[in-house]
């Protein structure tokens, strides 16, 4: 089982939506599921701790919520066979999400946003 977790951190909007995801990917891991981390920048910090997790850690080259970055991070789902993936950022909107679910993956977002601009689907 594989999950796909693109989230950003960066001295400007924090470690909230990364540390939020971590939560997830222990607990995936913790029924022997492998995580891979896509994030926008490098950070020395957040790399070593997510590495020190057993994860593995990807750098997105597209400008971070934009249809390039939605259709990279789809591909990626789709060749590393990912049972989910999720996304946590208020930069990942409608048009990000309907490029993701287009592809076939399955969909997870983690941000608080304003529903009426979603393509998400009730979960429960």
């Amino acid at each position: 089982m594989n999950l796909l977790i693109r989230a950003d951190a960066n001295a400007q909007m924090g470690m909230g939506h990364v540390t939020r995801c971590l939560a997830l990917a222990q607990a995936w891991q913790n029924v022997n599921g492998q995580v891979t981390f896509v994030t926008g920048t490098e950070s020395p910090t957040l790399d070593a701790r997510l590495k020190s997790e057993g994860m593995k850690i990807g750098y997105m080259s597209a400008q971070p919520g934009s249809a390039a970055d939605a259709a990279i991070t789809a591909d990626l789902a789709r060749r590393m066979d990912a049972t989910w993936t999720v996304v946590d950022g208020y930069h990942f909107g409608a048009d990000y999400q309907r490029i993701v679910k287009k592809s076939g993956q399955r969909l997870l977002l983690l941000m608080i946003m304003d529903m009426r601009s979603t393509t998400m689907q009730t979960l429960f």
